[in-house]
């Protein structure tokens, strides 16, 4: 299984960043500083999965602007969004919703950001639609879709992620989709 782990950092200040993470490497025509890139990395520790604790909230406060990201493929994604000191977005999709390890949203914070868009596309919808209704004749409960459709279109022109859901469906691309918005390069990647 690939996995990797990762801090981003912005920062004015790279002395100060050296003598907190290894390695540190600076990108190219970027603010951003890769920071403790670890291929092959474990996931972060259940407090940080369901949202008790942060990997990026109390760092933020001396380094500024910074974003954590693991990934684990293909059903595994954490992000975690601070600046001076403040949590601005924490999403975790992660096979431990249940007690079949299906993945799903443990953890659902801040304010959604505009990389985000990206999930609620049309095509997803239908998708994700297609998806709960098969699981729903499945489970032989069609006469209550019709307010799980409902829920799902609301979610979707909210352009929310809910905790505990699996709609919008998540995954480790999501990490390439973070980077590609913030013009972020882990060190395997350039």
């Amino acid at each position: 299984m690939k996995s990797f782990s990762v801090y981003y950092v912005k920062t004015h200040s790279i002395e100060k960043v050296q003598a907190y993470f290894k390695p540190v490497e600076a990108m190219p025509d970027s603010d951003w500083l890769v920071c403790g890139y670890k291929p092959g990395a474990y996931a972060p520790d259940d407090s940080i999965l369901l949202g008790e604790e942060s990997l990026t909230e109390e760092k933020s406060k001396q380094f500024g602007d910074i974003i954590y990201l693991y990934a684990s493929f293909p059903d595994s994604f954490v992000y975690e969004h601070s600046r001076d000191g403040e949590l601005l977005r924490k999403l975790v999709w992660y096979p431990m919703l249940d007690d079949e390890w299906n993945p799903g949203w443990l953890c659902v914070r801040g304010e959604r950001e505009e990389w985000e868009d990206q999930f609620f596309r049309e095509a997803n919808l239908n998708l994700a639609l297609e998806h709960e209704r098969d699981k729903f004749e499945e489970l032989d409960i069609m006469d209550s879709f019709p307010e799980r459709e409902e829920e799902i279109r609301r979610l979707w022109a909210e352009k929310r992620i809910k905790e505990q859901d699996v709609i919008p469906t998540g995954d480790a691309g999501f990490a390439f989709t973070v980077e590609k918005f913030f013009g972020l390069k882990r060190p395997e990647s350039t």
